[in-house]
């Protein structure tokens, strides 16, 4: 089942040049996300009964502009692949009706209670149905890119309540945030054109802070990146900018 939402770009969420934000972009890829699942009915009425949820393991972005401010944004999203304890979600994303980009994640499905991996339920499998297209591209190979790259610069951020979401974690988007603060440390003036990352461990706002840390990718443009605290790796990737 295909779904589609429309959102208009407004000036509190774009940057310097009227280009919209990376986390304000993905705050709506999430907001067509759980609206197409509030749809088809897995809403909280849902998960609370039955102590389940989906959470993001990792996601993946190309685009081929940033739409810019007073433009309406559309984002069209399906689900495919569903099978045992995950699910892929894919994104095409439109700006005033022209095609500007796509957007891949997976979603793994837990017990919300004992916060393990648990397997999706046919019920679950039927109300969004699989839809065989796949925007092409390709998540496996974040997994196994080695995160020990050599740093260039890092910054140490302070978390804020505002940051955590309802599941009680650093929401997914302001982790575009804090890399975007980072970055612009090392390039000051830049573009996102793509961006993957995994989401290894969640960030719970008692943890205070958390640095993220940005080295040179295989690519002129491409910079990996990686968030971390004393003990415990939580996310790592890469981003490609102009």
């Amino acid at each position: 089942m295909f779904f589609e939402k429309e959102f208009d770009i407004y000036y509190r969420d774009t940057e310097d040049g009227g280009k919209i934000k990376l986390d304000c972009l993905l705050l709506y890829l999430q907001e067509a996300a759980i609206l197409h699942s509030i749809q088809v009915g897995f809403d909280e009425a849902y998960m609370q009964k039955n102590s389940c949820a989906w959470v993001m393991n990792r996601l993946g972005l190309q685009m081929e502009k940033m739409p810019q401010i007073r433009t309406r944004l559309k984002i069209k999203t399906w689900t495919t692949g569903i099978k045992s304890f995950k699910a892929i979600r894919e994104f095409e994303i439109y700006e005033n009706n022209s095609f500007v980009g796509v957007a891949s994640t997976h979603w793994f499905f837990i017990d919300i209670n004992q916060r393990k991996l648990k397997r999706i339920p046919e019920e679950v499998k039927n109300f969004y149905g699989e839809v065989p297209k796949n925007v092409g591209l390709n998540l496996d190979d974040v997994e196994f890119e080695d995160p020990d790259f050599d740093i260039i610069f890092s910054k140490t951020h302070s978390l804020r309540y505002y940051d955590i979401d309802t599941n009680g974690h650093l929401n997914n988007t302001v982790y575009a945030q804090l890399l975007e603060d980072t970055l612009v440390n090392v390039i000051s003036n830049f573009t996102v054109k793509g961006l993957k990352i995994l989401y290894k461990k969640e960030v719970p706002y008692h943890f205070n802070k958390v640095t993220c840390s940005i080295g040179n990718g295989n690519t002129t443009n491409t910079f990996n990146f990686k968030f971390f605290n004393e003990t415990t790796l939580f996310s790592y990737g890469n981003i490609t900018v102009i």
